[in-house]
């Protein structure tokens, strides 16, 4: 079935700010021990879209968030899926399981 074109079109958002806010919350867990369910941030035009989080897990100083990607009426091949960036510490861990560590060697 075609959209109606007389319809405005759903808006959706791009991997990096689903990312971004994840990354966010997951941070905050860190600082605060508690999750920002919707997360808020701000993108560069000045708009400050929340995300609802899919994934919230804190163990051992990492902690992990994750959104699942809305692309609206313009979906690409990430939408529908899980963006879960973790933090573990100070540092930035890998965003997902079957990412390579920084420099080591596949």
């Amino acid at each position: 079935m075609a959209r109606d074109q007389t319809a405005p079109l759903q808006r959706g958002w791009t991997t990096g700010a689903c990312a971004a806010a994840a990354a966010r919350a997951a941070f905050a867990a860190l600082l605060t021990g508690r999750f920002p369910d919707p997360v808020t941030i701000r993108l560069p035009g000045g708009q400050t879209p929340s995300f609802a989080l899919a994934l919230a897990e804190q163990a051992n100083g990492t902690a992990r968030a994750g959104i699942v990607k809305d692309a609206g009426d313009d979906p690409d091949v990430t939408h529908g899926a899980l963006i879960p960036p973790s933090w573990n510490g100070r540092r930035r861990v890998a965003a997902s399981a079957s990412a390579p560590a920084k420099g080591s060697a596949r």
